[in-house]
């Protein structure tokens, strides 16, 4: 695995081994320069040295999770749900961290662990990739993918619950 495309490229796809081996790496380094330089990335406020280590690991962080949700065949703007407090990086902890990633190939590319492939081209779900289209077009691309609205419907399920729970638990 080249380490450049692993750390920086948002194409692709990992499986859960690497994923795990930069989280606990960045953990790890994250100690070590708490214990020698005082560096605390978990504080509520950051000094200047927490403020360039979290923007040192910023970009790797998001390349890797991207190829983790390729792996997942789901697009790496689901990223995003990281902002739905409390249950957002909880979901994506567990779609990450500890559910097996599409056997075969998928929209993303190959299998990282080396599956047949059970993909099919025309007969897979393609993302939207010309914008703007019409309000007709739009309304027939999201009738042929009803998994869209429930996707959307989640989102707005999981962000209501967890502002209800920060504001009825947290704040309090």
């Amino acid at each position: 695995m080249d380490l450049k495309w692993f750390l920086f490229s948002f194409e692709g796809r990992i499986s859960r081994k690497p994923f795990w081996i930069f989280n606990i790496a960045v953990a790890f380094i994250a100690v070590i320069l708490e214990f020698l330089f005082g560096i605390n990335i978990i504080a509520e406020e950051f000094d200047n040295k927490s403020l360039i280590f979290f923007l040192i690991i910023l970009g790797p962080s998001l390349a890797v999770q991207a190829k983790r949700w390729h792996d997942r065949n789901k697009s790496a703007w689901w990223i995003l749900i990281h902002f739905v407090p409390i249950i957002g990086p909880i979901y994506a902890l567990i779609q990450n961290g500890f559910l097996a990633g599409t056997k075969g190939k998928n929209r993303f590319g190959d299998d990282p662990l080396g599956y047949e492939s059970t993909y099919n081209e025309q007969t897979a779900v393609k993302p939207i990739t010309s914008w703007p289209i019409s309000e007709k077009d739009f309304v027939n691309k999201l009738k042929e993918s009803s998994n869209l609205v429930l996707v959307a419907l989640f989102i707005i399920f999981l962000i209501v619950l967890g502002t209800w729970i920060y504001l009825k638990y947290i704040q309090s």
